[in-house]
């Protein structure tokens, strides 16, 4: 296939997954009417996945044919809901010539996004933890913890609902090209469920996804196979209805919020970042400050970051493995120690990259505002937003909003360091402040002076002229979409031949490149496993090998011309002996068996 055709099959396979979605949405809304919650359709479909997801587990048929089927069914049913209310979409009117230039630059935008996302990347992240979950879980069929992995016991609520675009993939490249776009449509059902509950009007809704789809943070980090626009998607939906009820003067308790807060707890610890900004806004609402309430919301929001923090107590003796926190430290086997030669070399390779935060008040502004230019076009429209309030003089509907957004900017340049690095975490509320911006500028009735200055600005900022450029050419493009490593030896041949030529359940050690995702074995890393980091630490060849023994290493691996960086392979003594001998050598690594 070329590549148009290949977009157009992930595009189809997912198209087949959210319609699963909507489709148990449905049938989970109509089983909770009685509860009286505001459920949203898609946020229930997920949901129910992940409900669905601890059976299937637990009975050994988490597996792509089972999962696949599932989506399957729920497609159809979906479908079939659709046929019978066909009678709704009969009664469309045009919008009006402002809406059909913003349809048409919002699907320009999409367009690009996705066929960006479609080509399966190199991030190193993924190729080690994101990507790799998911995969193996499948295969396996059941969703265990990793023990290679140091970061198994983070969060997983993102790579367990990975794992249901996931079964719908063909090959490990193919998988790492649906993750990607799957993880596009999350910031796209982000802007969406924004725009749905705090915005009005079909050109608030263009606008809303042309802000998050232009921004690069977000269509960057959209683009990769991890797990951030799940966080994004879950902590979106809890701000907004907070603040929608917020705006209605609620007196009604609504426990969808607390449990979105807590599944983007459950997703990953930099949501923690967001948890104060949250809290304020629940505490501007009245019944949410009564004690029996406090109680409810507080359980609903605690229960699934909980869940998570006891399990991987069980498996490690702490519950944010592999961060520490008071009271509770890591067991003996998983005790992260702290090796020297390993520490002076990351610092030496991190310190003429990046420049850690400044928290001195009078730099702190600077930071702020260098965090708030990376949110881009949200950033840019909740400004205007406020502007258009200060004119009609109700800047006062703006204060808890603008206050939870000041303190999210506190907190996220300070935990985030050094900034140019944490910035990339610290967008969590831009679909938020984007729907707000659109709804405050003239209720979404969008001025034509707006209008037109809201075009300037994605003409400046979203890189317009090479999005043309990109999307014209790929058309043309007659090779495949393929996993095509950047001008660096990657180690994708060799986990290939590992594959064709080791027996199953053989375990490799790692010497020092993270990549995991294309091996159907074991990989242990030397540099983040606890036991290979002690490598550094022993004296005696024996107990280099007692601890190889213990992590039970058949074959280890490494690049041909630099197995180590810093001559760190000098300082470890089984490297220097005749107790491994040489297998074979696969794309400039090489392949050792060890011997005991």
């Amino acid at each position: 296939m070329n590549r148009i055709s290949e977009v157009l099959w992930i595009f189809v396979r997912l198209t087949v997954f959210w319609l699963a979605v909507y489709g148990y949405g449905d049938i989970v809304r109509r089983y909770i009417k009685k509860l009286r919650c505001d459920l949203p359709v898609e946020f229930a479909g997920i949901v129910s996945l992940l409900v669905l997801s601890i059976p299937l587990s637990l009975a050994g048929i988490f597996s792509r044919p089972v999962l696949s089927a599932i989506i399957l069914i729920g497609a159809v049913i979906r479908i079939a809901a659709l046929v019978r209310n066909k009678q709704k979409c009969a009664h469309f009117k045009f919008p009006g010539i402002k809406w059909l230039i913003l349809l048409f630059l919002a699907a320009f935008i999409l367009m690009s996004n996705t066929m960006q996302a479609s080509e399966p990347q190199t991030n190193p992240d993924a190729l080690v933890t994101y990507a790799v979950q998911p995969d193996q879980w499948l295969s396996s069929g059941r969703i265990y913890y990793l023990e290679d992995n140091i970061l198994s016991g983070l969060p997983l609520i993102g790579e367990i609902l990975a794992s249901w675009p996931a079964s719908l993939s063909q090959s490990k490249t193919d998988q790492l090209s649906l993750l990607q776009v799957f993880q596009m449509s999350m910031l796209l059902l982000s802007a969406f469920a924004a725009w749905k509950i705090l915005g009005r009007g079909k050109n608030g809704l263009l606008v809303t996804v042309i802000a998050c789809m232009a921004t690069s943070m977000l269509a960057g980090w959209a683009s990769l196979p991890k797990i951030e626009m799940t966080v994004l998607y879950f902590s979106t939906l809890a701000l907004c209805l907070l603040f929608r009820g917020y705006i209605r003067k609620d007196e009604k308790f609504d426990p969808v919020p607390f449990l979105a807060m807590g599944l983007a707890l459950g997703t990953k610890l930099t949501a923690y970042v967001l948890l104060p900004s949250f809290l304020l806004l629940v505490f501007s609402i009245h019944i949410y400050r009564k004690h029996k309430t406090i109680l409810a919301w507080g359980a609903i929001l605690a229960v699934i970051p909980l869940s998570f923090a006891l399990r991987t107590i069980s498996h490690t003796g702490t519950p944010f493995y592999p961060y520490s926190v008071p009271i509770f430290e890591a067991d003996d086997d998983h005790l992260l120690l702290e090796v020297p030669r390993i520490t002076e070399l990351a610092r030496m390779n991190a310190a003429p990259n990046d420049q850690l935060v400044n928290t001195e008040p009078e730099s702190l502004f600077m930071n702020i505002s260098e965090l708030v230019s990376s949110w881009g076009l949200p950033a840019i429209l909740f400004l205007m937003g406020m502007v258009s309030l200060a004119m009609r003089r109700k800047l006062s509907l703006a204060l808890f909003p603008l206050i939870a957004v000041l303190i999210y900017c506190l907190i996220a340049s300070v935990a985030f360091n050094p900034l140019r690095w944490g910035a990339k975490y610290a967008f969590l509320m831009s679909p938020f402040i984007a729907a707000l911006g659109t709804r405050w500028t003239e209720e979404l009735t969008f001025p034509r002076i707006s209008f037109y200055v809201f075009l300037l600005i994605v003409a400046f900022t979203s890189s317009l002229q090479p999005r043309f450029g990109y999307l014209f050419a790929y058309p043309g493009m007659s090779s495949s979409l393929d996993f095509r490593p950047p001008n660096i030896v990657m180690v994708k041949a060799l986990h290939e031949w590992c594959n064709d030529n080791l027996p199953e359940g053989t375990r490799l050690l790692s010497l020092w490149k993270r990549e995991r995702y294309f091996s159907d074995h074991a990989v242990i890393v030397l540099e983040n496993h606890p036991l290979g980091r002690r490598l550094f630490l022993v004296d005696e060849l024996e107990e280099e090998m007692e601890l190889l023994r213990r992590m039970s290493i058949d074959y280890i691996y490494f690049q041909s011309s630099d197995p180590m960086p810093g001559d760190l392979e000098y300082y470890i003594q089984f490297l220097q002996s005749d107790r491994y001998e040489y297998v074979t050598e696969v794309s400039g690594f090489t392949l050792c068996r060890i011997i005991y």
